[in-house]
This record gives C-alpha cells, sequence and structure tokens, in this order.
C-alpha cells in the first residue's frame, strides 16, 4: 500500500479532486515526512485545497517541475486549473532513499 509511487498517486489524485481524506491513509506511512509535522502538514494542505477549489474553475491538472536540474530528487507538483497561469498549488516532493518528503508552497 505505501510504496513511493502508491504514496505520489494518492497526493496527485487528493489534490486533482479536492478530498484530501484520499490522501490521509498514505500521510500515516513511515515513509513520508513532511514540513512542520504530519498533522500541521494536514491541516495545511486541507486548507490549501479548499482555497484552490475555491480559487480555481474548471478541473485541477499536474504539471511536475524541476526547481534545479541538477537535483532531480526534488520535484514541484503544480497543480493548474483551465483558466490562470499560475498554479493554485505546489507541493515540493522530495524523493530519497525509500521515503518521501513534502511541504505545500503558500499562495
Amino acid at each position: 500500500m505505501d510504496s513511493i509511487e502508491n504514496i505520489k498517486e494518492a497526493l496527485v489524485k487528493a489534490c486533482i479532486k479536492s478530498r484530501p481524506s484520499y490522501f490521509k491513509p498514505f500521510l500515516a506511512s513511515e515513509k513520508v515526512t513532511c514540513e512542520p509535522d504530519k498533522e500541521g502538514f494536514y491541516k495545511f494542505f486541507k486548507y490549501m485545497l479548499a482555497v484552490s477549489k475555491r480559487q480555481s474553475e474548471g478541473e485541477l491538472h499536474l504539471k511536475i517541475k524541476l526547481p534545479d536540474p541538477e537535483n532531480k530528487n526534488v520535484q514541484q507538483y503544480k497543480f493548474y486549473d483551465t483558466v490562470h497561469l499560475h498554479s493554485r498549488l505546489t507541493i515540493i516532493v522530495e524523493e530519497s532513499n525509500d521515503s518521501i518528503h513534502l511541504d505545500i508552497l503558500p499562495f
């Protein structure tokens, strides 16, 4: 259940569907670390999904960006709607040695 790929798929599904509960069971995995901690991350994740849903038009879609081409372990999961030029939600995903670290950028 908690392979890194499954964790990332659940994260993307939760963001696209604006349903943080899809991701909550995966957040409990020992393979996941978060800023500031898991409880704080989940509260902010729920809030950011609610805000992005209110501010978005149409369905969200994902574009994965590499902020540093030299470090392919750190990716930005940017979720865009059908109208706005800037992402509605950005999550920093850092993979290392069978673990994943998550952080959310504020607006």
